[in-house]
C-alpha cells in the first residue's frame, strides 16, 4: 500500500512502530516533544515482553538489571513475607528474562530500531484533530493533514484519539490513587550500611503497608535506584 500507517503517541514506550515486520506500510509517528527527549524513570519489563524486544531486534539488554527475584516485605520491620526467585527459575519457567530498565534506555532503543525500520518521526507535532472516516486523517498544530489507511493512536490517559472516535469529551478520571516516583544515586546510598543489601542483591522490593506501599528496584548496572511510592 502507497499511504502510511500513521502513529500518534507521546512518549517511545509505544512498541507499534514495529508492525513493519508484518505490514509493508510507510510509517509515520507524531509526537508533540520538540526532541527525542531523555527523561523519566524505571521500568520493569517481564519475560513476555523482553521476548518481542528481542524477537523485534530493539537492542536494551545491555542497559538493563536482571533482579534476582521478588521480595515482598512488611512495612514495619521491613522484614521478607514472600519471594519469588526470577535468576534462574524465571528464565528456566518462561524462556525469556526479566529487566529494570530506564525509561530513557528504552525510548533510545525503541527509537534506534524504528530508524533502522525506516519509520518517519515528526517531532514538535502535537496532533489536533483525528477523522476516523475512511481514509482516516490526522491533523497536527501547524495545520498539516496526513491521510493514511491506519492510524492507531498511542496518547494514554488524556487520550485525544478516544476523545475523537467516542465524539465527547472524555477526560481521565481521579481514582485516588498516585505514584511518586524518585531516582537516587547508588553512591549516594552507600553511606549507609542499612542500604548496601539493595545493591548487592539486585531485586524488586516491596514494602507493603495498610493504606500504600513502595516498589524499588535498580537501574544501569546498579548505578542508580528506583523508588515508586504509592
Amino acid at each position: 500500500m502507497d499511504s502510511p500507517l500513521l502513529l500518534r503517541s507521546p512518549s517511545w514506550d509505544t512498541k507499534l512502530p514495529f508492525l513493519k515486520r508484518r505490514l509493508n506500510f510507510p510509517r509515520w509517528h507524531f509526537t508533540s516533544h520538540r526532541a527525542n527527549i531523555k527523561v523519566g524513570a524505571g521500568i520493569q519489563i517481564p519475560p513476555n515482553s523482553s521476548r518481542l524486544l528481542k524477537r523485534w531486534g530493539v537492542e536494551l539488554e545491555k542497559d538493563c538489571v536482571n533482579p534476582i527475584g521478588f521480595f515482598l516485605r512488611g512495612y514495619k520491620t521491613g522484614s521478607v513475607l514472600s519471594e519469588v526467585n526470577l535468576v534462574p527459575e524465571g528464565v528456566s519457567k518462561y524462556g525469556y528474562p526479566y529487566w529494570h530498565a530506564h525509561r530513557a534506555d528504552f525510548h533510545r532503543a525503541l527509537l534506534e530500531r524504528a530508524f533502522q525500520l525506516g519509520v518517519q518521526v515528526h517531532t514538535d507535532s502535537r496532533v489536533i484533530d483525528v477523522d476516523f472516516n475512511y481514509p482516516p486523517r490526522v491533523t497536527v498544530a501547524r495545520g498539516e493533514v496526513y491521510t493514511a489507511e491506519l492510524v492507531i493512536g498511542c496518547d494514554g490517559i488524556k487520550s485525544l484519539c478516544r476523545e475523537a472516535l467516542q465524539g465527547r469529551v472524555n477526560p481521565p478520571r481521579a481514582t485516588g490513587d498516585m505514584a511518586y516516583r524518585i531516582v537516587v544515586a547508588a553512591e549516594a546510598m552507600k553511606r549507609h550500611e542499612e542500604l548496601h543489601e539493595f545493591l548487592e542483591n539486585p531485586a524488586i522490593n516491596f514494602w507493603i503497608g495498610p493504606d500504600g506501599h513502595a516498589v524499588c528496584y535498580p537501574l544501569r548496572d546498579g548505578s542508580l535506584y528506583n523508588i515508586v511510592l504509592l
